[in-house]
């Protein structure tokens, strides 16, 4: 298994109304909060606590904005003192994309994903 997972998906509105729905979506999420947010980099540092697959995952959220209107997001996860993460960490970039879509109203199709 992967000690690590990445994705993107790119969204149809601006990045600080993106921004907002990704802190909402964390904040619904159990297990999960913010712990630094920089809305003017468009980067989120996000902790998940410990569950019986992992002792916590780090993971980090960064928005960039290719065109005016469009934002592109791209979530990484990654285990904390483990060798092996259980399929978690592609569960959390997964579960984040859904959660922010749902926030949106729309679709966020993952753009690609890697796995380290």
């Amino acid at each position: 298994m992967a000690l690590s997972h990445e994705a993107e998906a790119v969204f149809p509105q601006p990045r600080d109304r993106v921004y907002q729905a990704i802190v909402d979506a964390i904040g619904s999420m159990p297990k999960m909060k913010v712990r630094h947010g920089d809305a003017a980099r468009g980067h989120l540092d996000v902790s998940k606590s410990v569950s019986w697959r992992s002792w916590g995952e780090r993971i980090t959220v960064d928005l960039s904005e290719p065109t005016a209107g469009q934002t592109r997001m791209r979530v990484r996860s990654a285990v904390r003192a483990q060798l092996v993460d259980w399929g978690v960490n592609r569960h959390n970039v997964e579960a984040i994309i859904e959660a922010t879509s749902q926030q949106l109203g729309a679709p966020g199709g993952a753009a690609g994903a890697t796995e380290a």
